[in-house]
């Protein structure tokens, strides 16, 4: 539906509002407001309007309210406050199902997979906000398009993001199954359930912060995201996982010496034929047990990386002795001993340029 010429933008878009079902209360309510927007249609379409409130949550899965609420701040669902409507019914499943869970496992091991749940959710939802943010809404409005052409695309963004939503499940299975074989391998040291012995790498972008200290947002965005990329990819192909990116740095796993080498050296090479100076990388690596819980990794082989990525010289891969032992295929040479922050014995360390 257009605006046609002369017509009253406004009216148009209350005309649209009204065929995609909003209501007249909601429609003179986002007038009062200013609000008066597409997403008040679309919006209904991506989530049900909450009509059950904390309290009758509760009561509905058999547990206390503080429990709901607890849950639901795990899940990233903070309600405004117990007697308000804020939840969906098909939200209120998701409950019982945490209720359901707690027959076989700890309270704090529910928690923390629906922190990652709803961490993990969350990143999705941006990124497809993100998506359509920067290919549709920016170049639609700068077009000088109208508010109902926007909420035609959103609608039609809205209908693709419910089929991408019908894969999350076969992905789910896929990296499940990569997951656990990872874990198994990790774990065969016998350290413990939550014990992995594992390469962990870093690999910073140093300069980076001096080279976009003064520089165009945009250009500032297409290189993190450039370095979150090609870092995903290639860790990704050694058989490695991407722990986190911290800015202009990248955590990530992997279960020997020469592909946790494999990776960081890729990237270190990337920063040196694609990126313009200052910014270049350098990388450390560290193998031994580690902590794993929840998607992440903690102990004294993550501090001992880290610790070495700092370090490293611009454009090298400093190594500690028991990963330089691990490689097979990477002849590091002996780099002295490092006084690293934090240990109380000096390092000794292993180099390979890029």
């Amino acid at each position: 539906m257009g605006t046609g010429e002369g017509a009253d933008p406004t009216e148009a878009l209350v005309a649209w509002l009204r065929d995609q079902g909003v209501s007249e209360h909601t429609i003179a309510t986002a007038r009062r407001d200013g609000h008066l927007e597409p997403h008040l249609a679309t919006d209904a379409h991506i989530r049900a309007d909450p009509t059950i409130s904390v309290t009758d949550a509760a009561a509905n899965v058999g547990r206390s309210i503080e429990w709901v609420t607890t849950m639901l701040t795990a899940l990233g669902l903070v309600p405004p406050d117990a007697t308000s409507p804020s939840l969906t019914a098909a939200e209120v499943d998701v409950l019982r199902t945490m209720v359901t869970a707690g027959q076989v496992y700890s309270e704090r091991e529910i928690l923390h997979f629906a922190r990652g749940l709803g961490h993990a959710v969350r990143l999705v939802a941006e990124a497809a906000n993100e998506m359509f943010a920067a290919d549709i809404e920016a170049p639609h409005l700068t077009a000088g398009g109208d508010l109902v052409g926007l909420g035609e695309k959103v609608a039609s963004s809205v209908a693709l993001l419910e089929e991408a939503m019908g894969h999350l499940a076969t992905l789910l299975r896929a990296h499940l199954v990569r997951s656990l074989a990872m874990s198994r391998s990790a774990r065969q040291s016998g350290h413990g359930v939550d014990r992995m012995t594992l390469v962990v790498g870093f690999v910073d972008l140093a300069g980076f912060t001096a080279a976009t200290e003064d520089a165009d947002p945009d250009a500032v965005l297409a290189l993190a995201l450039d370095f979150a990329r090609v870092a995903a990819d290639t860790v990704t192909r050694v058989g490695g996982r991407v722990v986190k990116m911290i800015g202009d740095e990248v955590m990530f796993t992997a279960l020997d010496g020469d592909r946790g080498c494999d990776a960081a050296l890729v990237l270190l090479r990337w920063a040196t034929e694609e990126l313009d100076a200052p910014v270049r990388a350098r990388g450390g690596l560290a193998l031994g047990p580690v902590i794993a819980h929840g998607g992440d990794h903690y102990g004294a082989v993550v501090n001992r990386a880290a610790r070495l990525v700092q370090a490293a010289p611009i454009g090298e891969l400093l190594l500690d002795e028991a990963t330089a032992a691990d490689c097979t295929r990477h002849y590091a040479v002996p780099a002295g001993e490092h006084d690293l922050k934090g240990f109380s014995r000096p390092t000794a360390t292993w180099s390979l340029p890029a």
